[in-house]
């Protein structure tokens, strides 16, 4: 990509060989796009991961491609789970490349998409709760690293709707993002906000400058009241 396409473009496509396809199509070029941001000089703040499940699952295929000679059945990859195993330290070595990017001042945003975690319960019955579509091995390590994990959702209220005790959704139209852990969505964040942020429907755009306001402690007050029981 020439120089003044990356200056006007809103994200960044790493420069690449020709016969290098535009989006990542393994393991060895995403390891190779963070270790371009680390060695090259560039003017960039931000690295966007779209997505860290989709990531995963090249981290998972180079495994099975070197380690099992693409097997993926019962005597291959997921023979006694050991494909995923295998995939952790491997994984890691991702995560530590991501922790230095940090560590030079980049801020690293990843988005995942949504899937349902069974949860351990050592008091009572496993429940399941809504979490990143990962397997539950690498997400383990991811978690444990990251700052934030903020989960965002439609707001819905259920109302029940007749004697039989059946329920009714309603709203879905105001965005909000969830920021602290709760026994129905992974969340945390390291940075003091508010249980509860609300964004904007309206464009992409003003959602970005709601989370941003939040980040920096300008929460409006409208959105304080919204927070309130």
């Amino acid at each position: 990509m020439e120089n003044e396409v990356i200056q006007e473009a809103t994200y960044l496509q790493f420069p690449r060989d020709e016969s290098l396809q535009p989006d990542a199509r393994s393991w060895e070029e995403v390891l190779w796009a963070v270790q371009l941001l680390l060695t090259n000089t560039h003017d960039r703040q931000t690295l966007v991961l779209d997505t860290i499940n989709g990531l995963e699952r090249l981290c998972f295929e180079y495994i099975c491609r070197t380690q099992f000679d693409g097997n993926w059945g019962e005597k291959g990859f997921t023979a006694f789970q050991r494909g995923y195993d295998i995939s952790v330290p491997e994984w890691e070595r991702f995560l530590e490349l991501l922790n230095r990017l940090r560590d030079q001042g980049m801020t690293v945003l990843s988005l995942a998409h949504q899937g349902i975690m069974a949860v351990p319960n050592p008091a009572g019955p496993e429940y399941t709760c809504f979490g990143p579509e990962m397997h539950k091995k690498t997400w383990a390590v991811t978690k444990g690293r990251v700052d934030a994990i903020l989960f965002g959702q439609y707001n819905i209220v259920t109302l029940e709707n007749d004697p039989k005790k059946k329920t009714k959704a309603k709203g879905g139209r105001e965005r909000i993002i969830h920021t602290t852990q709760s026994a129905s969505h992974e969340a945390k964040n390291r940075h003091n906000l508010s249980d509860i942020i609300y964004v904007s429907n309206e464009s992409p755009a003003q959602a970005w400058a709601d989370l941003e306001a939040a980040f920096q402690g300008k929460q409006n007050d409208q959105d304080e009241e919204q927070a309130q029981p």
